[in-house]
Formats: structure tokens, sequence, C-alpha cells
């Protein structure tokens, strides 16, 4: 999408981001660690990438937002200042599932590759995605798991990703290496 100026979004988890793509490449971001501070934090990041690549709200030509999962507030927080600001800028917004964004980066490695956010003390979210044959694609929906659940169904081979592996590490490890 090179000559497009996007605004990307994510407030789903307690890691907020925001970031501008411009000219093909990552122009800006920052990132915060939140536990109840989305609100007042998301609005100057925001103010705080655009100074940096020299670009206002009117001359983005689309907003990308995390949709989830996520916290409920959180997601919230996010999607109203995604959608208000498109709004003013009279621009389109492009909603993307949260496991989708931490699972791509892998996409390349030719694995089934699993994205693990934490949902509770002893739950996750999950989904499993692919690239084969040249096409990214979901092959398992979005579910939230208890952890025995989420061990017991994970693929042999399987490349696990997130940030909900720090919270579960110990168990994860046990759990999962025999796989």
């Amino acid at each position: 999408m090179e000559g497009n100026t996007i605004l990307a979004i994510d407030t789903s988890t307690q890691y907020g981001g925001v970031g501008v793509w411009q000219d093909g490449k990552m122009a800006s971001t920052r990132s915060w660690r939140s536990l109840h501070n989305h609100t007042t934090e998301l609005m100057p990041s925001v103010k705080m990438v655009l100074q940096a690549t020299n670009t206002t709200v009117h001359a983005l030509s689309m907003i990308a937002i995390a949709l989830g999962p996520g916290g409920f507030s959180a997601l919230r927080v996010g999607i109203s200042v995604a959608k208000g600001l498109a709004r003013a800028a009279g621009i389109p917004i492009i909603g993307i599932g949260t496991l989708e964004t931490e699972a791509f980066p892998y996409a390349d490695t030719n694995l089934t590759i699993c994205p693990v956010l934490t949902a509770g003390k002893q739950h996750v979210a999950t989904a499993l995605f692919k690239k084969t044959n040249h096409m990214w694609q979901q092959i398992r929906d979005d579910q939230i798991q208890d952890l025995q659940e989420f061990s017991d169904a994970v693929p042999d081979g399987t490349l696990i990703c997130g940030e909900g592996i720090s919270s579960h590490l110990e168990f994860l490890k046990t759990t999962l290496s025999h796989k």
C-alpha cells in the first residue's frame, strides 16, 4: 500500500499501541503497558505518532483497529477513537482480529501458528493460522479455552506466539514439552 498513510490502533490487551504506516513501511510507533489507562494514554500516543511523521488525521487514507479478543473497556476505547477519527476525516476504517495480528509476523515459517492471549486466570483466547500456497488463512476460529483444553488441542509442530504465553509459561512448558 505504498503511498497510503494508515494509522493503526490496538488497545485490545494491557499492551496498547499505535503506529503510522507510510510509504510502504512503519514510520512511527508508540506502545505502552496499561492496566486501566487506555482512555488517557491513547490520544496523546496518536498525537505523538502523527507529529513524528508530520501527518494530520485529514492526511490519513485509512485507520486500522484491533477488534479483539480483549478487554471490553479497552476495546471500546480503541474502537471509539478509531471511529471518531475516521468519521472526522471522512476515511475508511478496517478492523483486524487481535489473534491474527499476533500470528501474522510468523506467516512465512510454513508452520501452523497459534497465537495465545490471556482470557482470565486459567483461560486463553486462541486460533490457528497458516500460510498455504501463498494464501494466509485462519484454519481454526477464535475460541476461549481453559489451559488444559488448549494444551490438548494444539497440533504437534505448532508455533505458539502471543502475549498470553508469559502469563502461563510454566504450565505451557510442562504440558507442551512433549509436542
